[in-house]
This record gives C-alpha cells, structure tokens and sequence, in this order.
C-alpha cells in the first residue's frame, strides 16, 4: 500500500513519467506548482482521512466491546455449568437421602433461580 505522498507523486508524475515534477528540496517541492498541488492534495485528502480514522477508531471499539461481551458469555457459561453440576449432586444426594428431608424443595428453589 502507497503512502500519501507516494500516490500524490504518481499522479503529479504521470506514474514516473515526469520525475522532474516531482524533485524535492527537503520536504517541499522544487516546482512551485507541485508544491501547491500537494498543499490542496493534503487539504483535500484530509476529511476523507479523518474520517477513515474515525471508523477505524470505531470498528476497533466494536471489536473491543465484542471480546468484553463472548467474555462475560463464557464466564457466565462457566457459571450456569458450576451451577448445574451442583443441582446433580444435590439430585444424587436427594435420592439417596429420605424424600421428606427437604432436599426436593432445595432443589426446585434452586432451578426457580
């Protein structure tokens, strides 16, 4: 991928064509003409450039908040599995232990959670 000045230079030059239009004296241009096209190049360029900033800015923030969102959707997958095996061993234990011990009713409290 080109850099600004890189495709600025393409253009100006003809795609090297013209090498001439394009010599520098340090970070301006020899021609005149060149150097005011590159200032309204800059200057026109430069909302469009802003404004991919600003969606790239977006998209990471999205990206972001996607992670932070399958995080707590495992964590609380985690959770729900932690839980679930603790109504099986409660389960287990309930029909081990006497029907009228109110294991039964522990255990329906705890799915109404």
């Amino acid at each position: 991928m080109r850099t600004e000045r890189e495709e600025f230079e393409a253009y100006v030059s003809n795609n090297g064509r013209w090498p001439r239009s394009i010599d520098r004296d340090g970070e301006g241009y020899r021609l005149i003409q060149t150097q005011a096209s590159w200032d309204t190049w800059q200057a026109a360029r430069a909302p469009l450039l802003e404004t991919l900033r600003m969606k790239n800015a977006s998209v990471a923030l999205a990206i972001k908040t996607q992670q932070a969102v399958e995080d707590l959707l495992q964590k609380a997958e985690e959770e729900l599995a932690t839980a679930q095996a603790r109504i099986a061993k409660l389960e287990q234990r309930a029909s081990r232990d006497c029907p009228r011990c109110g294991m039964a009713n522990q255990i329906e409290e705890m799915r109404k959670k």
